[in-house]
Parts: structure tokens; C-alpha cells; sequence
């Protein structure tokens, strides 16, 4: 009944996504339509969500040097 990123693939594809942004935002390397050695496609929404989360989680590290260093 309840399969949230129950599959290797499915935890793959937010690792990615969330590494790829924290704590240093990356462009994404992979695209929807773009044929690469990784293809995320399947897990798309996983990969975006792990992308999300790490942009949330760069905005209290950001804040936090802000103050520390200003």
C-alpha cells in the first residue's frame, strides 16, 4: 500500500538530486529529455525532490554564514 522510494533506484535518483544542490548548488546534469549514462527518468520525481529538499536545506547554511561572516 504505501511503496515511498521503496526501490534502490528510487533512493538513487534523490540521492543524486539531493547532492547535487547541497551544500553547493549545482546546474542538474540530467534532463527529462537528454539521453545521459544515468537515465532518471523513470525516478524524475525523486531526483526533483531531492534537488527541492537540498535547495531548503541551503537557505538556513547560506543564512547561517551570512551572520557568521557579516
Amino acid at each position: 500500500m504505501f511503496s515511498f522510494m521503496n526501490t534502490d533506484k528510487e533512493k538513487h535518483a534523490f540521492i543524486i538530486g539531493l547532492f547535487e544542490t547541497f551544500p553547493f548548488p549545482l546546474p542538474a546534469r540530467y534532463r527529462a529529455m537528454e539521453h545521459t549514462e544515468y537515465d532518471p527518468r523513470h525516478e524524475l520525481h525523486y531526483y526533483l525532490m531531492g534537488r527541492s529538499l537540498g535547495f531548503l536545506l541551503d537557505a538556513p547554511l547560506l543564512y547561517g554564514l551570512y551572520r557568521l561572516f557579516i
